[in-house]
């Protein structure tokens, strides 16, 4: 089995039939099966979506069915069927937006039952054929034993850790990242777009953090996916509760959490090796639904909660916690000494400086742009002299 898409000749790539469609079909194990079927339902589900092929009747999109064993014989009540009585091997359900009553069809028989115009159905055809063109390259690049490019998608894993440690997580096409976790945990190849897009995402990854723990960047890996699914931990603004965002709808003004919040927050963290888990999880939820606590998201304490009870209150937890919380965190963390020794001991400032230094210089530029040019001109000299008189201290 390879792992290397520049062996391959994509000149070489032409449509499949039906017969060698299923001849490949067939040689996947279970869990190929149910992740090609799932894309194929939402490339299907994306074209019915994208082109409102339905809204102009009573009828929805439901669902896509296959029938992996396809023409064998079997039993009657596991074998898919069209309205007409003719055997499938796709099998789309359409349900009435009035009455909720579902049909099941073949896809020639979308005209015929659910009265749409001819040239409608006909686009549909073309469509779903399209969407056949497009999982040919799959199942082509499988007989050609081309598997999940695996190396390629570990070379990433840095730019993305680094992404969350910066909170810019959220910049990523999270849908791409869906499909290659799917893809990957089946060892199934990707499109040649796919895999040229993982090239250049890695190649755009720079350098790794200065300061990093394979523990940490594990932790972020085996979790991606509950990264990518949750709106809190991959955007700076859904991390706030709703209500303040609402309020940054109307405002350029970034909310801060005053110090006392931190301060709590890492009194309940601190006893993590003298208390039961169960009570730090309840004395957390608590606080998170009182005060400021209720500022925050939810999702944001129970990821806190999942990295809490794998890498207890360390430097790690730091690490893979929205950045947002592990800047707050980290001054108690240096400043107490009654916190787990791993915390005194090995808090990353270089890893914090970085934060603070882009984080400070996007405010500088925000302030800035509100001035006419020679106001700003005026403020950055200014900043130099002050910058210069700094150095000399520090010297």
């Amino acid at each position: 089995m390879k792992d290397n898409y520049s062996e391959i000749k994509k000149s070489d790539l032409r449509p499949l039939s039906n017969k060698e469609r299923w001849e490949i079909y067939a040689k996947l194990t279970k869990d190929q099966r149910l992740v090609l079927d799932a894309h194929r339902k939402y490339l299907v589900r994306s074209e019915f979506v994208k082109n409102s092929y339905l809204e102009a009747s009573d009828w929805q999109f439901l669902d896509l069915k296959v029938d992996a064993r396809y023409p064998e014989k079997y039993e009657e009540k596991y074998m898919l069927f069209c309205e007409c009585g003719r055997r499938l091997k796709y099998q789309y359900i359409v349900v009435s937006k009035q009455t909720g009553k579902q049909i099941k069809l073949g896809r020639q028989h979308f005209k015929d039952h659910l009265n749409l115009p001819s040239h409608v159905a006909s686009e549909i055809n073309q469509k779903i054929n399209n969407v056949d063109y497009a999982l040919d390259e799959l199942l082509w690049l499988i007989r050609k034993e081309q598997t999940f490019p695996n190396q390629l998608w570990r070379k990433l894993m840095p730019l993305l850790y680094k992404k969350q440690q910066l909170n810019k997580f959220g910049t990523l096409n999270c849908e791409f990242l869906l499909r290659m976790i799917d893809f990957e945990n089946v060892n199934l190849p990707v499109y040649f777009s796919d895999y040229e897009y993982l090239k250049k995402l890695t190649q755009r990854q720079g350098n790794e953090l200065p300061v990093t723990s394979e523990a940490a960047k594990k932790y972020f890996v085996d979790h991606l996916e509950d990264y990518i699914d949750s709106e809190s931990l991959k955007s700076q603004t859904a991390f706030w509760a709703v209500q303040i965002q609402e309020r940054l709808a109307h405002s350029k003004e970034e909310p801060q959490m005053p110090k006392k919040y931190f301060e709590e927050l890492h009194s309940i963290l601190c006893q993590f090796d003298t208390t039961s888990f169960s009570k730090i999880e309840t004395q957390l939820m608590c606080f998170a639904k009182r005060g400021m606590g209720k500022w925050i998201q939810e999702d944001v304490y129970n990821q806190m909660l999942d990295a809490l009870n794998a890498l207890g209150y360390t430097t790690d937890f730091l690490r893979v916690i929205h950045p947002f919380m592990s800047d707050g965190l980290q001054g108690f963390a240096v400043q107490d000494t009654n916190a787990p020794d791993v915390i005194v001991e090995t808090v990353l400032p270089k890893q914090k400086n970085e934060n603070q230094v882009e984080k400070t210089s996007h405010k500088i530029y925000v302030e800035l742009s509100q001035f006419d040019e020679g106001t700003q001109l005026d403020i950055l000299k200014h900043l130099e002299q002050l910058i210069s008189k700094q150095e000399k201290q520090i010297k």
